[in-house]
């Protein structure tokens, strides 16, 4: 935070942790000094909800993917790839994998609340994506530059 000093906003993602209540309070902690922007985001359903219930001026991002890979009931796999808790959690924002939904559901997301695509690493994904999310979340970006 200190390098950051407030020049960009953060993107801060919490991982789910069994002390999600104490994790989650030690950081604000912390941030409560920060003096730039900042938005959280989680694949964690009761870690939106928390902030939400806590934190509701804190802006947040419901993360999700589309689950095949994990080991997870059919019906487990289906309420996350398609987030069905967000009634109840309430997202600023959703963060999706780029290349795992259907365009037409992120069109619909997007009449609600802004959609980000992660993560690109080239040129090309941008390319691809840049069309179909809000914001696109980069990471090892060295060959080129991205001005939007």
């Amino acid at each position: 935070m200190q390098l950051v000093d407030g020049k960009v906003p953060l993107l801060i993602e919490f991982k789910n942790d069994y002390n999600l209540k104490g994790l989650i309070d030690g950081a604000m902690d912390l941030l409560k000094k920060y003096n730039g922007k900042y938005a959280i985001q989680s694949f964690h359903p009761a870690c939106i909800n928390y902030f939400r219930k806590k934190y509701p001026s804190i802006p947040r991002g419901q993360l999700s993917y589309d689950y095949k890979k994990d080991r997870i009931t059919f019906i487990g796999r289906f309420v996350l790839r398609n987030m069905l808790f967000n009634i109840i959690t309430k997202p600023d924002f959703i963060s999706y994998r780029i290349g795992q939904c259907k365009e037409s559901k992120i069109e619909k997301w997007k009449k609600k609340r802004p959609v980000l695509g992660w993560v690109v690493n080239n040129k090309q994904q941008f390319e691809q994506n840049k069309n179909i999310f809000d914001i696109l979340i980069g990471e090892n970006l060295d060959e080129f530059t991205i001005v939007k």
